[in-house]
């Protein structure tokens, strides 16, 4: 009991999305598109709107009932006031939630044939980034005009760049 009190109170929003950004940016470290980079992105793109979620006050338990589902995390990010991804975003995300939910890119299994280019992904993790970093920034107390801020900005829109 202790240590979930403990847990909640201590994972933060900021916390889970520059975890979000260390995956994903090793995703791009990687620079291949075999299942370790795409895990790494998809888990990435998870916590980033986890991250959002969390920023509107979402208790760890409701995180953990969404499991792995970027879908699901999608959609309860839009219905907390996230704006909808654009088309493209929409369909990269709805092309990987198969595998990362069923766990493919982490473990053998026959969605490991689902084979998505990273640098799509991390077109959708930049998207991501983006735009959950005001709520989280809010949550935070961090200032948008801050370096700080702009830093995060300029690290989120690098994702997507070659």
């Amino acid at each position: 009991m202790i240590g979930n009190v403990l847990r909640e109170r201590h994972t933060s929003a900021v916390l889970m999305y520059g975890q979000a950004m260390e995956f994903l940016e090793s995703a791009k470290r990687l620079a291949s598109n075999d299942t370790p980079a795409l895990f790494l992105a998809c888990h990435g793109l998870e916590l980033a709107l986890k991250s959002y979620l969390r920023a509107k006050g979402a208790p760890l338990t409701k995180l953990r009932a969404i499991r792995h589902s970027i879908i699901a995390a999608l959609n309860d990010c839009v219905a907390q006031g996230l704006v909808t991804p654009p088309q493209d975003v929409g369909q990269i995300l709805t092309i990987v939630e198969g595998p990362h939910a069923s766990y493919a890119y982490r473990y053998w299994s026959s969605y490991r044939q689902i084979i998505i280019d990273r640098r799509l992904l991390l077109h959708a993790g930049a998207w991501a980034m983006s735009a959950v970093l005001p709520a989280v920034a809010q949550s935070a107390g961090l200032d948008t005009s801050s370096v700080r801020f702009r830093k995060m900005q300029q690290a989120a829109k690098a994702l997507a760049q070659s």
